[in-house]
């Protein structure tokens, strides 16, 4: 991109030139005097066209109220008290100029200023010229043009988990409430059972005590599996936000070694298969136990199968 960010070509024989190429909105250097933007006397102005010009440039070279865009000619009032700032230039230069944690581990006061696209890790120059040699297969490219190649993807990764973390959640408050339905269905169950068997208590002892049995040991096995799922939602949430926080932390710091470091975890996380997996376990679990008097005009004859337990009932 600019020069500061190229190793001279005496020194990084097998580092190729990395200029920025043809340039557009979200380039970090200026269209008229390609020089890169900053915070001070070079920020970034958008014009109405919704190209960029530096601040510099427009008070040296359009020094009249309506001038023309130079890359499309179109009109624009050059006061400058009407250009607005570009926000994603100046998101990625504050991002790059926090060089404070950006140090060669390798190399002693190297800034990590290039990026191995091969590797995909930043790299200080030499370490370009020492294990990332073009000759070798290694294509690397200024810290700036990776970090700007890259800023949409950090972006979607972001709001991809930070959606998934909402869905985890609110899976979590849905097994909450399905407990809590479970624990209030129990009651209405056993009076069903109890109703029908004070009808026939003389005959249905036996098998009254059995069928509580049954439903008992149904409704534990049952509270254990949505304990179980939701303690695993509840660790699943909790390594997500870990890694979100860290991927965050590290992008407002400009730690660009967590921040790619931290960009693989979370793409190599199966988080969507995850959840589905869990609302498919969630769809099961919300079957809860029923009581049928089925075969009630038969008690006399079959009075050892009256009766059974099962998740006929769907709690809404």
């Amino acid at each position: 991109m600019g020069n500061s960010s190229a190793v001279p070509a005496a020194e990084a024989p097998n580092v190729p030139h990395l200029r920025s190429g043809e340039l557009n909105r979200h380039s970090l250097h200026c269209r008229v005097c390609d020089q890169r933007y900053n915070l001070v006397d070079r920020r970034p102005l958008v014009l109405p066209c919704n190209h960029v010009i530096c601040q510099m440039c427009i008070r040296r070279n359009f020094t009249t109220e309506q001038s023309n865009c130079p890359s499309c000619a179109g009109p624009f009032n050059a006061s400058l008290s009407v250009l607005r700032l570009d926000p994603h230039i100046v998101r990625m230069i504050e991002f790059l100029n926090n060089h404070r944690i950006n140090i060669c581990d390798q190399h002693d006061h190297q800034l990590l200023n290039f990026f191995c696209k091969t590797c995909f890790r930043p790299v200080c120059p030499d370490c370009a010229i020492l294990n990332h040699r073009d000759s070798e297969g290694h294509v690397v490219v200024s810290i700036d043009m990776a970090i700007e190649e890259n800023f949409t993807l950090f972006d979607d990764i972001e709001n991809t988990n930070t959606e998934a973390l909402r869905n985890f959640q609110d899976t979590l408050l849905r097994y909450d409430g399905l407990l809590q339905m479970v624990e209030n269905n129990e009651p209405n169950i056993e009076i069903r059972i109890r109703n029908k068997f004070d009808e026939l208590r003389t005959l249905l002892a036996q098998r009254e005590a059995r069928l509580l049995l049954e439903l008992g040991t149904m409704r534990g096995e049952k509270n254990a599996s949505l304990r179980t799922e939701r303690t695993r939602v509840g660790a699943d949430i909790s390594e997500l936000s870990e890694r979100l926080r860290d991927f965050r932390t590290a992008r407002q710091e400009g730690n660009v070694r967590n921040v790619f470091r931290v960009f693989q975890e979370l793409q190599g996380q199966a988080i969507n298969d995850r959840h589905r997996d869990l609302e498919s376990q969630l769809a099961t679990h919300s079957r809860d136990a029923n009581f049928k008097p089925k075969n009630e005009d038969k008690l006399v004859e079959a009075i050892d199968e009256f009766g059974e337990i099962d998740l006929a009932c769907v709690i809404s």
